[in-house]
């Protein structure tokens, strides 16, 4: 008789006439590495099951660029958590989520080598394409371009007239005839950044002003993150954001 069919009739007698404290040492020997890889797949899927259907719908997700490390207190959670109350909605059911993670370089030297531009740039470019960020805040220098480059939409199409009117002094706005220009200098191969953009709160010496930005320079809650920063600080709406009814909130949120 083969080796194999030997253990086969082996095991077919133990478990036929052996005693049970047999059978469960016999267990114990072979098939506990087994149990317990079978015992971690269950629970990492229970796991992930729950944590999927209970993790709170989000209402708003927010990209803070050009945030630095704090010492002591965390004001972006701090946004959050008072972003929340002002809406005052249950937090168990319902979040905002904020990432503070993206660095974009703003022309200073002494940002030179400690921040990848291009990939920073790419995820940002990503996450608005994909519907995952509602809207980004940053100093002003760093996300301009990204205004003529209709990363961002048009606040009229997002903010109600009373809104508009409310916020006017604090927009900042793109010239779609400098955004056609660039588009055109592309399509030429040429260098679309050698074309000005305008000053963004002159509208009236554009051609096809849009208001694009909101400054949030005042708002005391954006400077709280923003403290190193000299520059103007804006908000802008991401394309494809997928809760833009929140926005008004936000905005009366931060001037309150």
């Amino acid at each position: 008789m083969a080796l194999r069919d030997e253990i086969k009739a082996g095991r077919k007698d133990l478990m036929e006439n052996g005693t049970l404290k047999e059978k469960i040492a016999y267990f114990f020997d072979y098939y506990t590495l087994h149990t317990v890889v079978i015992a971690a797949v269950l629970i990492f899927a229970i796991s992930f099951i729950y944590q999927q259907v209970t993790k709170p719908d989000i209402v708003l997700n927010g990209l803070l660029l050009n945030v630095l490390s704090f010492e002591e207190g965390d004001p972006v959670e701090d946004l959050r958590t008072g972003f929340m109350e002002y809406i005052d909605m249950d937090t168990k059911e319902y979040d905002m989520s904020l990432n503070s993670s993206l660095m974009l370089n703003m022309g200073n030297a002494s940002q030179q080598g400690q921040v990848n531009d291009y990939e920073a740039s790419q995820a940002m470019m990503v996450q608005c394409a994909a519907g995952a960020v509602d809207f980004i805040s940053s100093p002003f220098k760093a996300i301009q371009n990204y205004g003529y480059g209709e990363l961002f939409v048009n606040l009229e199409n997002v903010l109600s007239e009373e809104d508009l009117e409310k916020y006017k002094p604090y927009l900042l706005y793109v010239d779609l005839a400098v955004v056609d220009k660039k588009n055109e200098a592309i399509d030429n191969d040429q260098n679309a950044d050698e074309i000005p953009c305008p000053d963004p709160t002159k509208p009236e010496e554009m051609e096809k002003p849009i208001p694009v930005f909101i400054d949030v320079t005042s708002c005391e809650k954006m400077k709280n993150i923003y403290s190193y920063s000299p520059d103007t600080l804006a908000i802008a709406v991401a394309v494809n954001a997928p809760n833009p009814d929140r926005i008004s909130d936000l905005l009366a949120y931060l001037f309150e």
